[in-house]
């Protein structure tokens, strides 16, 4: 075999405060940023005439909290997310 292709691999850093950042902390952001970006979803929906925008939040919000890791909301962790 010449080469030998694998998955990428991601490491995100959060930070709060200039420290790393809880779990429960990036959850509260997540979660406190969204409604932000909904509004501004269903606008831009409103203004297209379709649904797109709020689709296309809704499947990057499912894969953000993959990405992140993100426990159920309620769950409480204390660990950095690093």
């Amino acid at each position: 075999m010449l080469f030998k292709i694998r998955e990428p691999t991601v490491r995100i850093a959060c930070w709060a405060e200039g420290r790393a950042a809880t779990r429960e902390e990036v959850e509260h952001s997540f979660l406190t940023g969204l409604p932000a970006l909904e509004k501004m979803a269903r606008e831009d929906d409103a203004y297209n005439l379709d649904t797109r925008a709020t689709e296309e939040l809704a499947r990057r919000v499912v894969e953000a909290r993959k990405l992140l890791q993100l426990k159920p909301q309620g769950a409480s962790v204390n660990e950095t997310i690093d």
